[in-house]
This record gives structure tokens, sequence and C-alpha cells, in this order.
């Protein structure tokens, strides 16, 4: 009668149920690590196109001669044009009419001078605000301008960026499975 060792082959035997058990939990963790890639990748992607669709929204804005951003602008300084004119034309008369009481001795030499600077004040503040029309139109308008289509343009780099990535890390997750 012979007994045989069986030690050996269940060693044996325990070792292989481990190697399999260790084998499907790493191609569990590589397959959660590749469908997590997916959802990270496709997040970027709709994040970078949601970044290209509204710089573009925000530069329609800007331009959009109907009632963009540039364009109220413009009324506003228009507006306040309007007004300036309307309060320089009133001080203009205010000192004729200031001017003729002077001379007729019903106003002083004060109450004409008084006149005289708000006149030139109206003055002013027409001319400053003239000044801010063409700064916006040669300038501001120009410079936001250039920085809208730059966020364009940007956001649309980053787009194609963040689809390279896309592709490289999907292919760097699917070879570590």
């Amino acid at each position: 009668l012979v007994e045989l060792d069986s030690a050996q082959v269940r060693d044996r035997l325990d070792s292989q149920v481990l190697a399999t058990e260790r084998a499907t939990s790493e191609q569990i963790q590589a397959d959660v690590k590749f469908e997590n890639q997916k959802t990270q990748n496709i997040t970027l992607l709709e994040e970078a196109k949601l970044k290209v669709q509204l710089a573009k929204l925000e530069l329609k804005q800007y331009e959009d001669e109907q009632g963009g951003t540039f364009q109220i602008e413009m009324e506003n300084i228009e507006l306040t044009i309007q007004i300036s004119q309307g309060k320089r034309l009133i001080q203009e008369t205010n000192l004729r009419g200031i001017e003729v009481l002077k001379k007729l001795g019903y106003r002083s030499r004060g109450q004409l001078a008084q006149a005289r600077l708000d006149a030139l004040v109206a003055d002013r503040t027409l001319a400053k605000d003239i000044s801010s029309r063409k700064e916006l139109v040669d300038y501001t308008y120009q410079k936001n301008k250039l920085k809208l289509q730059g966020s364009v343009d940007t956001a649309i780099r980053s787009l194609e960026q963040v689809k390279r990535d896309n592709r490289a890390l999907i292919a760097q997750t699917q070879a570590s499975k």
C-alpha cells in the first residue's frame, strides 16, 4: 500500500486559483478604468464643445446690430451726447440772457462769471462725451472684437486638443487591458 503526498498538488492548485482570481481582478479593474476613461473623455469633449459655442455666442452678442452689446453701448453714448448737447444749449442761452441782464444792471459780475463757467463745463462735458464715442468706435470695439474672436479661436483649438488627448488616453487605457 502506497500513500501519495497531495500537499504539492494542493499548493499548485491554490497557486493556480490565486493567479486566476488576481487575473480576473486585474481584468475587472482594467475594464472599469477603460469605461471611466471613456466617460471622462465624453465629459471633456462636451465641455470643450460648450466653450466653443459660448465663445461664438458671446462674439455674436457683441456684434449684433439689432441689440448687441456694442450697439447698446453706442446707443447709450449717443443718448449721453444728446443730453450734453441739450445742457450746452441751455447754458449758452442762460449765458446770453445773463449778459443782457448784466448790461441792463440786473445781474452782477459774479453771476455772469458763474454763467460763463457753467457754459464752459457744458462744452467740456459734450467734448468728453464725443471723445468717448470716438474711443468706443475706434478702439474699444476693435479690442473687444479681437478678444472675443481670440476666445473663439482658442476654444476651437482646445476642442481639437481634447479630441487628440482623448484618442491617446483611450489607446493607453486599451493597451493596459
